[in-house]
């Protein structure tokens, strides 16, 4: 069964502090997914890239990184061919189809409706682990 790295990023984290960076399964990072405390780490955080967020990497390029957005929805940033590209999703559910896409190969087929706001150069480092000593 195909893995991908997925990883935890909690609001008090600097860029590029993670936790819980493991290989995962579609279903194990579903259940991380579902499991994150999305409440309590949305209280008194702004909506960023760097906040709290699940981050699922392909490969040194193709990110698929989840946070919080406002009124309680979602931010999918989505990093392919050296952009980056965002979209609010209003549920969990929704994200889910991006999760899939994601491990199955999909996801630039599902751009429809992302805005292109950065170059990933510019913000790459909001996905890739660091030594955060």
């Amino acid at each position: 069964m195909q893995t991908l790295i997925s990883k935890i990023q909690y609001k008090d984290y600097p860029v590029g502090e993670f936790t819980n960076s493991q290989a995962r399964t579609i279903d194990e990072t579903i259940q991380l997914f579902h499991t994150f405390p999305w409440e309590e780490q949305r209280h008194n955080t702004s909506v960023e890239l760097t906040g709290p967020s699940i981050t699922i990497e392909k490969d040194d390029t193709t990110f698929l990184k989840i946070g919080h957005y406002f009124k309680g929805k979602f931010c999918i940033y989505f990093s392919f061919n050296g952009t980056l590209y965002e979209k609010p999703i209003p549920t969990m559910k929704e994200v889910e189809v991006y999760i899939h896409a994601i491990f199955n190969g999909y996801l630039e087929e599902q751009l429809t409706g992302f805005e292109k706001p950065f170059s990933l150069k510019k913000t790459v480092n909001h996905f890739k682990s660091a030594n955060c000593e």
